[in-house]
């Protein structure tokens, strides 16, 4: 049976990942484990966690997003995972999910290599080009999808902070350490030039976000992605700009949001 390891990074957010890690224990599937990696570990969380099938490890404060990520995908290869979901300490499992219709999917070609799934936020499912010393531009995908299993797989170059995973993909195409924050459109253009690894997004499996309030220090921290992270993302590929979005997604966004109380 294929082993997936779910990896779930946490900073200054103690509430919140306490209250996600029960969800996903509450519905795990037998061929999961969860590896939480925390930019601010203590003992007493290392005592709740060490439980059967997850593992908690205490990183150096602010160790960053992308290293934190990385990370955690080599201790998953330790442990013999073969696949890697990608969650976080605002996502809550609301069941337990069908994994192997989608590892089905991913293995029915082997240059298949990533699957986004749903949140229940906005869909990131889109294309991304970067224009040269300017920005990336975001568009919807116009690539007609795959149905496979009556389930349907959009191909794209870029999904959220969610999805299902190749081991081999992540420990081909690691998170930029330098960033540790505005990482993400880094992460999916790397992928994209890499050309190896196609991309896909399905809302067959469907998580809940969280959005927590109140996180004043975590806050504090998270406003470095407008300032400090978003210049050495600029500086990395000499841009001015960060994304903007096609006239087609906009609409798919002011969609999202009038259907769904503007979440």
């Amino acid at each position: 049976m294929d082993k997936i390891g779910i990896i779930v990074t946490t900073f200054l957010r103690d509430d919140l990942l306490y209250k996600t890690i029960q969800t996903i224990i509450n519905n795990l599937p037998d061929n999961c484990i969860i590896l939480i990696g925390d930019q601010n570990p203590t003992e007493a969380k290392l005592h709740t966690f060490s439980q059967e099938k997850v593992y908690y490890y205490g990183l150096p404060f602010d160790y960053g997003l992308s290293a934190s990520r990385n990370f955690l995908v080599q201790e998953a290869q330790k442990l013999k995972c073969n696949y890697i979901l990608l969650s976080a300490d605002s996502i809550e499992f609301t069941k337990k999910y069908d994994f192997e219709s989608i590892i089905s999917f991913l293995e029915s070609n082997k240059d298949y290599g990533l699957i986004g799934l749903s949140d229940d936020s906005i869909p990131w499912n889109v294309n991304m080009e970067l224009i040269p010393k300017k920005h990336w531009q975001l568009d919807i995908s116009h690539t007609e999808k795959i149905i496979y299993n009556n389930i349907e797989f959009l191909p794209c170059d870029m999904c959220g902070n969610f999805f299902l995973a190749k081991i081999e993909c992540l420990l081909e195409n690691k998170w930029n350490n330098d960033l540790k924050l505005a990482e993400h459109e880094a992460f999916f253009w790397e992928l994209k030039k890499l050309n190896k690894w196609k991309v896909f997004y399905t809302d067959y499996i469907v998580s809940k976000h969280i959005i927590a309030h109140n996180e004043s220090q975590y806050n504090s921290y998270r406003q470095r992605i407008y300032t400090e992270f978003r210049k050495k993302l600029q500086e990395i590929y000499n841009i001015t700009g960060w994304v903007t979005y096609t006239p087609d997604l906009i609409k798919v966004f002011n969609n999202y949001k009038r259907t769904h109380k503007c979440r």
